[in-house]
C-alpha cells in the first residue's frame, strides 16, 4: 500500500466511484465522495451503511482539493471545472482502476496477475469470454473494470489472484502505474471523439496507456486487420508503451500473426508461455456458438490468451465452443411469424454496426440512432446497400444517417420510442425477414443506457404481437 494516501476526495457516485470509496475506506484511508448529480438510492444507501462521508448535486471545492488523491469516476469529462481546480492545486488525478492496483496486496503470496481489456468494440464479449475460460480450467479470477464490479471493489471485497479487466479509454486516462501481464486492444475506430477534440489520435493514446507500464516480459495482444489501430500505432508519439511481446491475430492472414481465419477454421500457431517451441490449435468456426467476423476476432484473442496462461487445452477448446452470445450484443431475441428480432443494442459505433450488419444473410429492417458520437457513416454503404432493405430512425441524432443512406434504401420512420420502432419494423418485415436494433450511437436521449435500451427492444419484441392484433381490433371496429 501507498503509505503516503492519508485522504481521498471520489469525484462520481456511480458504480465506478463506489468501488473506489469502498475500496479507500477498507484500507484505513479517509475518503470523501462528491457528485455534481444526485446519487441512486441504492448506492446512497452503500455510503451511509459504511459511514462514508458524501454530497450530491454539487461539488464543494475546498472538501475536493483538501485532499491527497482525486479519484475522477470516468463519466466526467475532461474539462470540468472541479477538475481544473484540481490541476491548478496539482492534485493527482487517478481512476478507480489505478487505485485498484496500487492498493492490490497479495494473495497466496502472490503479486495478482491482471489481463486487460480495451478498444473500440468487442471489449465485453472478449473480456467475459476470456473470463469463462479461465474459471472453467479452475483460476481463481475476479471479473471487472468496465462490467460488472469496479477493479476498486474486487481488490477490497473479492481479492483473486487473476484479474480480468474490461477497460475503457476513460478509464487509461488517469492511468499511471497500472500493468497487465497481458494486455488486449481488439481494435481501434472512430468513437467518443467528442471527448478526444476529434481527433483519433488523441482517443488512440488513451487507449495505448493500457500498455505504457509493460515490460519485454510482458504481452499485448493486437488485431493486426484494424487499419486504424495498427496506422495509431506507428505513429504514436509514445513508442515505448509497445515493449512487450506483441501477439498479432488477423482473420486476413496477416503476416506474422499468431492467430489466423482459414477454410471455416481459427487457427492459432504458438506455443505456451514458457515454450519456445510453436504448436496448432484448430477451431472450426461451425462449431463455434458466437458467429460473425468479429466473434472470430474475440475468439482468436480468447485462444492466444489462454496459451499464454497455459490452459488445458480440452478445457480451453470448451469454453471456446461453448460461450454464447451475452444481452444486447447480437443477442437473439425471438422469432416472431417467421421475423428475426436481434438485440445489438451494445453497438454503439460505426464499427460495429458493419459487424452486425455484415453477419446478416437476410433482408433486414435496421433501427438506428440515437446520441451520435462524431460518427461518420461512410464504411456502411456498401453492407447497407448489400443487407438492409429498410431504415427505421430512432431518437435524436439522425440527420447524419438520413443524409448518408436515404438514396440508398427507404426510411421507414422516425420515431422516438421503442414501442414505435418494433412495430414500424414489423409492419414492413415478411417471414425469412430481420430486424436488427444495432444504433450505433449513445443512448442518453431516450434511455439511460444501452442495457435500458435493449431491453426496451426485448419487451416490445415480446408484446408486438398482442400490440397489432388490438391496433387491427379498433381498425375493424371504427
Amino acid at each position: 500500500m501507498n503509505q503516503k494516501i492519508k485522504k481521498i476526495a471520489v469525484l462520481g457516485g456511480g458504480e465506478s466511484g463506489i468501488g473506489a470509496a469502498l475500496l479507500a475506506k477498507k484500507k484505513g484511508i479517509d475518503v470523501f465522495l462528491s457528485d455534481l448529480s444526485s446519487i441512486k438510492s441504492n448506492y446512497k444507501a452503500t455510503l451511509i451503511d459504511n459511514n462514508i462521508p458524501f454530497e450530491e448535486n454539487t461539488h464543494t471545492t475546498s472538501k475536493i482539493v483538501d485532499a491527497d488523491i482525486i479519484i475522477r469516476s470516468p463519466g466526467i469529462p475532461n474539462n470540468a471545472y472541479i477538475l481544473e481546480c484540481c490541476r491548478d492545486l496539482s492534485k493527482p488525478i487517478w481512476s478507480e482502476i489505478e487505485l485498484g492496483y496500487q492498493l492490490m496486496e497479495d494473495v497466496n503470496g502472490h503479486k495478482p496477475k491482471i489481463i486487460a481489456i480495451t478498444g473500440t468494440n468487442g471489449k465485453t464479449t472478449t473480456t467475459s469470454l476470456i473470463f469463462a475460460m479461465l474459471q472453467a480450467d479452475g483460476f481463481d479470477v475476479g471479473l471487472g473494470g468496465n462490467i460488472g464490479f469496479s477493479f476498486a471493489y474486487l481488490v477490497g471485497y473479492e481479492s483473486h489472484e487473476w484479474y480480468v479487466l474490461e477497460i475503457s479509454s476513460f478509464q487509461l486516462e488517469d492511468c499511471h502505474l497500472f500493468r497487465p501481464e497481458i494486455a488486449i486492444i481488439t481494435n481501434l475506430s472512430n468513437n467518443h471523439l467528442d471527448r478526444y477534440q476529434y481527433n483519433i489520435s488523441l482517443y488512440a493514446e488513451a487507449k495505448f496507456k493500457i500498455c505504457a507500464n509493460q515490460t519485454e516480459s510482458d504481452f499485448l495482444i493486437y488485431n493486426m486487420d484494424s487499419e486504424e489501430l495498427i496506422l495509431e500505432m506507428e505513429k504514436s508519439s509514445n513508442q515505448h508503451f509497445f515493449r512487450a511481446k506483441k501477439m498479432g491475430f488477423s482473420t486476413e492472414g496477416k503476416l506474422g500473426a499468431v492467430a489466423i481465419y482459414q477454410e471455416k477454421s481459427i487457427i492459432i500457431e504458438m506455443g505456451e508461455k514458457n515454450q519456445l517451441k510453436r504448436s496448432f490449435t484448430k477451431l472450426t468456426t461451425d462449431s463455434i456458438k458466437l458467429k460473425g467476423v468479429h466473434n472470430n476476432q474475440n475468439t482468436m484473442v480468447a485462444g492466444i490468451t489462454g496459451k499464454l496462461v497455459e490452459l488445458r487445452k480440452q478445457k480451453m477448446r470448451d469454453a471456446l465452443t461453448n460461450f454464447d452470445s451475452l444481452p444486447h450484443r447480437m443477442e437473439n431475441i425471438a422469432i416472431k411469424n417467421g421475423v428475426e428480432f436481434v438485440n445489438d443494442s451494445k453497438a454503439t459505433t460505426v464499427n460495429a454496426g458493419f459487424f452486425a450488419l455484415d453477419s446478416r444473410t437476410q433482408p433486414t429492417v435496421w433501427i438506428v440512432g440515437g446520441v451520435d458520437k462524431g460518427n461518420d457513416y461512410g464504411m456502411l454503404l456498401d453492407v447497407v446497400k448489400e443487407k438492409v432493405k429498410g431504415i427505421i430512425l430512432l431518437g435524436q441524432d439522425v440527420q447524419k444517417i438520413t443524409e448518408a443512406f436515404n438514396s440508398l434504401v427507404p426510411i421507414l420512420g422516425h420515431v422516438f420510442s421503442m414501442e414505435d420502432a418494433v412495430i414500424i419494423a414489423r409492419q414492413n418485415t415478411q417471414p425469412g425477414d430481420c430486424v436488427l436494433l444495432s444504433p450505433c450511437c449513445a443512448s442518453f436521449d431516450l434511455f439511460e443506457d444501452y442495457q435500458q435500451r435493449g431491453d426496451a427492444f426485448r419487451l416490445c419484441v415480446e408484446e408486438i404481437e398482442e400490440v397489432l392484433d388490438i391496433e387491427k381490433n379498433n381498425d375493424s371496429i371504427s
